[in-house]
């Protein structure tokens, strides 16, 4: 059995009180909706840089930033156009996401092998030109 080697005293029980109090205040104030579009567009940014660079993408997090947003920026076409169909395939979950009933069972699992194709030209685009300069 642990025996912790502090006592729980006074002052320490006024200290988680008022840590329990501050986190009920953060978790029922309300975020405003400026403020939670940043956060998400943050987090995509965030999410679609450090998935592509794990892959070997030599991009910048404010290049794909810009490439996020729309702007256009000078990269090898392979980078850009991996940063582009990373970002679509995360939209196209997002879009699943929001489509999904929690009172929905999910769906059953399907394995598949190496033989499978899987059609995913619906989300993958082809590189346009426009998007290097």
């Amino acid at each position: 059995m642990f025996s912790p080697i502090f006592s729980i005293n006074n002052k320490i029980l006024k200290n988680i009180g008022v840590v329990e109090a501050a986190k009920a205040i953060i978790d029922e104030a309300p975020l405003i909706p400026a403020y939670e579009k940043q956060f998400q567009q943050d987090a995509v940014i965030r999410t679609v840089h450090y998935g592509t660079r794990i892959e070997g993408n030599d991009l910048t997090f404010q290049e794909v930033a810009k490439l996020v947003e729309g702007q256009k920026i000078t990269a090898t076409d392979r980078d850009i156009q991996e940063v582009i169909n990373y970002r679509n395939v995360t939209s196209y979950l997002e879009e699943l996401w929001s489509l999904y009933d929690a009172a929905m069972p999910l769906p059953e699992e399907k394995n598949f092998d190496a033989s499978d194709k899987i059609d995913l030209s619906f989300i993958v685009k082809p590189l346009s030109k426009e998007s290097t300069n």
